[in-house]
């Protein structure tokens, strides 16, 4: 793991992009800041956008005027697979999956 400091991240910064619900919200419970800023000034909220986290961890980080729409329910996380985030943003999967450990075909170039 690199060194935490290189981007001014706190354990929640972290937690938001990798810990489980669970974590999250027990770090809230704790204290944890939803708006603490790294170096870049990114709040955990930016971290858990950036690495696709499920509505239910995104809804925990909002603070101040962010906010996302109640009804919101996507599940995908780190980018693994199709989510319901992506099939929203892009109308619907570039592939599907029937079994794991398919072969499958690329996706179209489009």
């Amino acid at each position: 793991m690199r060194d935490a400091r290189s981007k001014g991240e706190t354990a929640f910064h972290r937690a938001a992009a990798f810990a489980s619900e669970t974590t999250v919200a027990a770090l809230i419970a704790a204290g944890a800041a939803r708006d603490a800023k790294d170096a870049y000034g990114d709040t955990p909220l930016s971290w858990a956008s950036w690495h696709l986290r499920p509505a239910a961890i995104i809804r925990l980080l909002c603070h101040d005027d962010f906010a996302i729409d109640p009804a919101a329910q996507w599940t995908g996380d780190h980018g693994q697979g199709e989510s319901g985030m992506g099939v929203s943003l892009l109308g619907e999967p570039l592939r599907k999956f029937s079994k794991c450990g398919d072969q499958l075909p690329p996706p179209p170039i489009v």
